[in-house]
């Protein structure tokens, strides 16, 4: 399978224009498609805590850091960005510019459809080998993936187009993906007896209410795991235990109501589960390095 190191001018171009009425803004822009969204970024940045989901993005110019545990990855132009699990990661800007932005495709990946193809393709092909435990992979886009990207955002343009070709090209992608040396991460993920379908669905479990933790025993036995090796299995994909990872999504989403929902501090706290907003402001300025009050001041200000 053939690489590509650049990605072609007229791509870039493009994913340029479908934003150009919103390139004020910063970060993740909403296209006409449901679960395709174009990150733009005119500027460096300092690392931001960010919420990874289930997603295959691809870097169509600048560059970007992502930190996940102790584990730091470099993505540039060409490089394919395949995330499995929601994953709350570190990540920050570190080449872009106000005439070449920090550009990148990202496609939400359906786990129904990738089941779907991939019980087509048993039997026609031998699934790729990987480890067990990868949640985050970068790999190089080579020649054939980089043209569905393209033609997804070709598709955007009219209605007629986006009803009929693009379900297509989203199968072509999870096709595209599945045949990719990043195969091995999604044929384990849709696997619902793997160690990766066992995680995503205690991860489900975790975030379908965010406000209530849940025990490590009731997430193994989710999960059909020992409580034990599910602990192990569970930092591997993730890199925190159940415990950080229910607490880094509390604090994600407060800081997010924080900034968008304008609630006061005590009001945040009990949004996302705690019973003590004291307690909440010394895990919030622990985690973000300023209490949850100075944040509220900013955005007022």
């Amino acid at each position: 399978m053939g690489t590509c190191s650049v990605i072609p001018p007229e791509l870039i171009t493009q994913a340029d224009q479908i934003v150009r009425g919103d390139r004020a803004r910063m970060g993740e822009i909403p296209t006409a498609v449901d679960g395709l969204t174009i990150f733009r970024a005119p500027n460096t940045t300092a690392f931001e805590d960010a919420l990874y989901q289930t997603v295959a993005c691809l870097v169509l110019q600048g560059e970007k850091e992502i930190v996940l545990g102790t584990t730091h990855f470099k993505a540039t132009a060409g490089t394919l960005v395949l995330v499995s699990h929601d994953l709350p990661v570190l990540s920050r800007i570190t080449q872009a510019s106000e005439i070449e932005p920090y550009l990148a495709v990202v496609h939400r990946l359906d786990i129904v459809e990738l089941r779907a193809l991939a019980g087509d393709l048993e039997g026609v092909m031998s699934r790729p080998d990987g480890p067990a435990e990868d949640s985050l992979g970068l790999f190089v886009a080579d020649e054939a993936l980089v043209g569905t990207y393209h033609r997804y955002l070709s598709a955007l343009g009219s209605p007629e187009t986006r009803a009929v070709l693009v379900p297509l090209i989203r199968r072509e992608i999870a096709f595209r993906l599945m045949t990719h040396d990043a195969g091995a991460m999604l044929w384990k993920l849709i696997q619902s007896d793997s160690r990766a379908g066992r995680i995503a669905r205690a991860i489900a479990m975790i975030r379908s209410d965010i406000r209530q933790p849940t025990s490590v025993s009731d997430l193994a036995e989710e999960a059909g795991m020992s409580p034990s090796v599910f602990h192990e299995s569970f930092k591997k994909v993730t890199a925190l235990t159940p415990l950080q990872y229910g607490k880094t999504l509390r604090l994600t989403r407060a800081k997010d109501l924080l900034s968008h929902e304008r609630l006061s501090v005590a009001e945040t706290a009990f949004a996302v589960g705690y019973e003590s907003p004291t307690q909440f402001s010394r895990d919030f300025s622990r985690r973000f390095g300023v209490p949850p009050r100075n944040l509220l001041n900013r955005m007022s200000g």
